[in-house]
């Protein structure tokens, strides 16, 4: 009886190794592809959670969360500090991913993108010195600073109350499905949105071929 429970805690143990290399492996294979199709963010990185990694994708194709993040990512000359975007409920290709040791993205249950923007960022691309503390933006234009309202607007971000000289900044980008609110954080705005299928863009970034 030990030996058989001496047994099993070593094949349970090679199981456990086992099921960690391979999630290490596709977390691997997608960070090469999201650098492959972002060459111009300073960084990029993946993480694959889910466990049993290998029983769960071996039983319905599907891990529970999916996680992709850029820096440094400049779009129409302004430049995106953080793009996140995270996913629950993931399928996965199976047969790509034994086969080719691809990592494809077919389905999700939801998903969420986060951009983060800085003031410095907003106040190069607009050309005027813009300030975010907590809820609350100002700008200075003409040497008097006055508030300013954050807002998104067809999926741009606008820059209301300070004129009307600020062009709406346009923030389609890789990785970026969507973008519908706004929220003022100290220094920085941070950009969301929500949606239940896989955009185009996201199953572009993370499903093409090297």
């Amino acid at each position: 009886m030990r030996k058989l429970v001496v047994t099993l805690v070593v094949l349970g143990g090679l199981a456990a190794v086992a099921d960690v290399v391979a999630e290490g492996v596709a977390e691997g294979e997608l960070e090469a592809r999201l650098e492959a199709e972002i060459p111009q963010a300073s960084s990029v990185s993946a993480r694959i959670s889910s466990f049993p990694f290998l029983g769960r994708l071996l039983a319905s194709g599907r891990v529970a969360e999916v996680d992709a993040r850029a820096r440094g990512l400049e779009v129409r000359g302004l430049d995106l500090d953080v793009v996140a975007v995270d996913l629950d409920g993931v399928t996965l290709d199976k047969r790509l991913l034994w086969d080719d040791q691809r990592v494809a993205v077919t389905d999700i249950d939801r998903g969420r993108v986060r951009v983060e923007v800085t003031q410095a960022a907003l106040s190069e691309r607009l050309g005027v010195d813009v300030r975010l503390e907590a809820g609350r933006a100002s700008v200075t234009i003409g040497g008097e600073r006055v508030t300013a309202e954050l807002a998104v607007r067809d999926g741009q971000l606008v820059v209301g109350g300070a004129g009307d000289s600020l062009p709406a900044l346009d923030l389609v980008a890789p990785l970026v499905p969507c973008i519908a609110n706004a929220a003022i954080a100290p220094g920085r705005v941070l950009l969301t949105c929500d949606f239940t299928e896989v955009p185009e863009e996201l199953r572009a970034a993370v499903s093409r071929d090297l």
